[in-house]
């Protein structure tokens, strides 16, 4: 029998510049819902209307900004210091009436949706799980019958929490979720089934049931993501920026337990064919109209860089797109063929430019030499080049500081992205590595991660406050987060808190203004913001006269060009 479903993806408040994008996740579930029979839409809330009506009238964005983020002083609880440090903007920004009538307008229309029998929430941060909670409980109040289920990076966090915190679930979908959703699509009245159904966590009586992990085997026969307005409506007019993502591989890993090998990719990862990623690039030109993207996922090997650059050059797929990748993987001859095939930014995930570090605190096995040789080779490449740095973490001052500027001051990327360690709950702490002075304890997170990562991308540590300067400790992140910048704008490259806005400027015409872009949106209010989205539509769609596009190849690097 098939099922009606909605996914939804409802943000407590639109703070980041990637509320604002297609969510990659929704479109791969509801394209696999649909080839499968089912009935399924997604409701997406991270819109300019939304943000409209969260930020009051003349008052700036402010997307993507950190300045002046609270500390944690004054929240009660553990599980509530938690949800608050993940908080980017400051309290009372959001009217919490006006956010109340946005929620419970979302939790009525869900109820008098007829025949619904599963609900699928997505969760990408605390904040985003906070409202999805009140959601959930109001849907439960007016229909008890309807299953909810909650997808996306912070379901780990809540799979290794007390199941309290996630009570108005009715299950956890983690790993490939598409699959476990399918099945309990077909099944949702007999819950005596649930336990044969893989990537689930649900309670059964007093007990929370982990269900096998099963991961997507043949992508060639799995279904493309959907962005077909009918089942995406938020894509119609110009409530988001149209900045789609091509999801190039996705590590596994089984209860928060992520693995690696000595290249850099997880050991388990499940790497998309480049024949797969072009027809997805392909597809999304024909449907959607864009000749822009980005890739994302876990890292790639060099050997799967070179195969999807010669692919797209062989089929003569020309669109534009942006990757992030490790630093020693790429040599000369890649960057230069990643540039011949279409690709216009690389960001690179190098974490600090301490040796040290790297190595203790990191767990890597590549030179600050070697980063520093990529850096420049990318740039001579033609490649709009952005450095990706994870800082402060525990065993972070003034010297480790010091040296990460200094790598910057020898390479001068054209940009630079900043993320605070990632804060995590539940985590089983390697015993290999002693407390820090500054009231943590940390473990290296090791690369190739697919699972959580909110903050940014890579290698970066797991931080838990001890008892003692919980408080101290995320007003402390924060501030050193924006003194870092600060000391990289003043040697005069590029900064910003998010590499997707980075990559959009570039996308959406602001070459050589990207500044410019980022600019705007932290001070434009919500009106300003649609007609930017506008703009921005208008010029990442290719229209039919459009001349061919040529792939860009660059001047050899030597004296006298």
């Amino acid at each position: 029998m098939n099922s009606v479903s909605r996914l939804l993806y409802v943000p407590g408040e639109v703070s980041s510049f990637r509320q604002l994008l297609p969510n990659p996740l929704l479109a791969s579930i509801v394209g696999s819902l649909t080839e499968a029979g089912h009935s399924s839409e997604i409701w997406d809330y991270g819109t300019v209307a939304t943000l409209a009506r969260y930020c009051p009238e003349g008052e700036s964005v402010r997307l993507d900004s950190v300045r002046n983020a609270p500390g944690t002083r004054g929240v009660a609880g553990w599980w509530d210091r938690a949800l608050q440090f993940w908080n980017p903007r400051p309290p009372g920004c959001t009217n919490p009436v006006v956010q109340a009538q946005v929620l419970n307008e979302i939790t009525n229309r869900l109820a008098a949706v007829r025949g619904l029998g599963f609900v699928v929430l997505a969760l990408d941060s605390a904040n985003t799980c906070r409202t999805a909670r009140k959601v959930a409980e109001g849907l439960k109040q007016r229909r008890p019958e309807i299953c909810v289920f909650a997808v996306g990076d912070f379901v780990e966090v809540l799979a290794q929490s007390a199941p309290e915190h996630w009570a108005p679930f009715d299950g956890l979908c983690v790993g490939d979720c598409e699959l476990s959703l399918i099945d309990l699509a077909a099944c949702l009245k007999r819950r005596t089934a649930w336990r044969s159904i893989s990537n689930l966590v649900f309670r059964r009586g007093d007990r929370v049931v982990h269900t096998p992990q099963e991961y997507l085997s043949n992508w060639s026969t799995w279904p493309f993501p959907s962005y077909d307005p009918g089942l995406y409506p938020a894509l119609q007019g110009m409530q988001k920026f149209h900045f789609f993502a091509v999801e190039e591989q996705r590590a596994r890993s089984y209860r928060g337990k992520q693995q690696t090998s000595t290249d850099g990719m997880a050991p388990w990862s499940n790497v998309k064919p480049p024949e797969r990623i072009a027809e997805e690039m392909r597809r999304l030109s024909d449907s959607c109209g864009v000749y822009c993207c980005r890739l994302h996922g876990s890292t790639a090997s060099m050997a799967h860089v070179h195969g999807l650059a010669n692919h797209l050059l062989a089929r003569g797929v020309h669109v534009l797109h942006s990757r992030g990748c490790d630093a020693p993987i790429l040599d000369q001859a890649a960057l230069e063929r990643l540039a011949k095939s279409g690709c216009d930014t690389v960001t690179f995930h190098v974490e600090s430019g301490s040796q040290r570090l790297l190595e203790d605190f990191y767990a890597r096995s590549f030179g600050i030499s070697q980063v520093e040789t990529v850096l420049r080779a990318s740039r001579d490449a033609g490649l709009f080049t952005v450095i990706h740095l994870t800082y402060p973490c525990p065993q972070d001052d003034r010297h480790t500081k010091a040296e990460t500027l200094r790598l910057l001051e020898r390479t001068r990327p054209h940009a630079a992205v900043v993320s605070v360690p990632e804060f995590r709950l539940g985590l089983v702490w390697s015993r290999n590595l002693p407390s820090q002075r500054s009231g943590f304890e940390s473990c290296p997170r090791h690369r190739g991660s697919h699972w959580f990562a909110p903050r940014g991308h890579g290698v970066n540590a797991y931080l838990r406050s001890s008892r003692r300067g919980e408080a101290r400790a995320a007003d402390q992140a924060r501030q050193a987060q924006e003194a870092l910048l600060l000391e990289i704008e003043d040697r005069g490259i590029l900064t910003c808190f998010s590499e997707e806005a980075i990559l959009a400027a570039r996308a959406g015409g602001y070459v050589g203004r990207e500044g410019q872009f980022l600019r705007m949106l932290q001070t434009c209010d919500a009106s300003e913001l649609a007609a930017l989205a506008g703009e921005f539509n208008d010029r990442i769609c290719s229209p039919a006269s459009r001349p061919g596009w040529h792939p860009y190849v660059p001047m050899r690097a030597a004296a006298g060009n």
